[in-house]
């Protein structure tokens, strides 16, 4: 009995002489980490980096002749009060996604948009709009405008494929142009998601453009051209991420609030709350050490690549960020793997919507040689750069019409073969826009309407 006690004791001492060490470690841990916290901060300050939340607000505010946020505000609040259900938002959508199949279906959705249409319509016709927004709720900030605003832009699409059909192609262009206007509009926001709606906004454009010269033919060649030369480079990742990166670096006040706000009913996420901010250490060691590792993480992928304005260079920059932070075993990142946004290919998305604005601009001087030449070249004509590889977009006949395709995110080239014609086996694609022959010089349609641009995202 007296050597089960003695081994007893034994164990309880080295329990504890386990335990001390252990918390020992994690102490210096996380001193280790946070000591780096002022330095970090410095280069976040040099590279301009947002972190604090009132840099999020537009300094000096938008006076509000200006912004179009008001206007977008008493329209969604209309619309959610007496707006179109969601049949309508789901014929428009499908119109826009695979060509209308049901011309009247379509004209019936975008009738019941009618009376909600002029407002938005005021409102893209302003430079700026910025969303009054209580930054400091950081990941739990929420962006109601986004979805009706999206749908709003959709809508817009829509009445311009019917204006093209009713040969009213200066309507349909202008609609367009709206359109783009409500998605830049978006992506004014400093957010990933609001870049996203203006991608989407975007893509849908270019495919309804594409099918607006189908129906529209040669006279609608030049108003496209126009259209797409007011559309610019489209959004800029390294300012989409300016809020991501304020709201990863503080989260913890989040957390803090969260904590207070617990009630008995809510024990249950305590367990997680414990691993981020772990017993018998400082809390403003935690958090100091995990802001110190944030910084850390995004100074070095913006520092990695020359140009910050490059969202291919940045997107890879920050996929090897990912990868780093899944394989590291550093207790100060838990909490980041858990929040650390999944931007895998996220500078693809970008680059994939200029790949797309360049096979249209390219489209449009191939249909405007076919019209005077009454049919395509034979050799590729002088094309803009493929924005994957650098190398000219490429280009073949197909029967009467032409195939231009990018080499697209594995940057390789498959030939032009698209998603849909995959066989089995196959891997690839490539983003393809077929170019089909007009009938005549100066035919209003093709003799294929609904033609849409290919592997166009949203």
């Amino acid at each position: 009995m007296k050597r089960v006690r003695k081994v007893g004791r034994f164990l309880v001492l080295l329990c504890l002489s386990a335990f001390g060490v252990g918390l020992a470690a994690l102490w210096v841990t996380y001193w280790l980490a946070a000591r780096d916290y002022d330095r970090q901060l410095e280069r976040a300050k040099s590279l301009g980096l947002t972190y604090s939340y009132d840099s999020l607000v537009p300094d000096p505010p938008l006076a509000e002749a200006e912004n179009a946020a008001p206007l977008y505000e008493a329209a969604i609040v209309k619309l959610e009060a007496h707006g179109p259900d969601d049949e309508s938002i789901r014929v428009i959508r499908d119109s826009l996604r695979t060509g209308p199949q049901n011309w009247e279906a379509l004209r019936k959705a975008v009738a019941d948009w009618e009376p909600y249409l002029p407002t938005f319509q005021r409102g893209a016709a302003l430079a700026h709009c910025r969303f009054e927004r209580e930054w400091a709720e950081g990941v739990m900030l929420p962006f109601p405008e986004f979805p009706p605003l999206r749908q709003a832009a959709e809508a817009l699409c829509g009445r311009a494929l019917l204006q093209a059909r009713d040969h009213a192609v200066p309507d349909a262009v202008e609609d367009l142009r709206l359109a783009v206007a409500i998605g830049r509009h978006c992506g004014e926001e400093p957010v990933m998601i609001g870049s996203l709606v203006q991608l989407a906004v975007q893509a849908r454009v270019l495919s309804v453009a594409n099918l607006v010269v189908d129906l529209g033919g040669t006279p609608a060649i030049q108003p496209v051209q126009g259209l797409l030369a007011t559309m610019g480079q489209g959004p800029d990742l390294a300012y989409a991420l300016r809020g991501e990166v304020a709201f990863q670096f503080n989260v913890f006040s989040s957390l803090d609030e969260l904590e207070a706000e617990q009630s008995d009913s809510d024990a249950v996420f305590m367990p997680p709350m414990l691993l981020v901010k772990p017993l018998f250490v400082s809390s403003s060691l935690v958090q100091r050490a995990y802001e110190a590792r944030t910084l850390k993480r995004w100074c070095d992928a913006f520092e990695s690549q020359a140009k910050i304005a490059d969202p291919i260079a940045l997107s890879a920059a920050l996929d090897l960020a990912g990868v780093e932070l899944e394989r590291s075993h550093h207790p100060a990142d838990l909490l980041a793997k858990i929040l650390f946004p999944v931007f895998t290919h996220a500078g693809e998305a970008f680059v994939r919507l200029e790949a797309n604005k360049r096979l249209l601009a390219a489209s449009l001087d191939l249909r405007m040689m076919h019209a005077f030449e009454a049919s395509y070249p034979d050799t590729p004509p002088v094309l803009p750069k493929d924005p994957f590889d650098g190398q000219p977009l490429r280009y073949r006949r197909e029967g009467d019409g032409s195939l231009l395709y990018s080499v697209g995110g594995d940057r390789e080239d498959d030939g032009g073969r698209e998603k849909a014609g995959l066989a089995n086996g196959q891997t690839g694609t490539d983003l393809a826009l077929h170019v089909p022959a007009l009938r005549g010089r100066d035919t209003r349609a093709t003799s294929e309407p609904g033609v849409l641009l290919r592997s166009t995202p949203g």
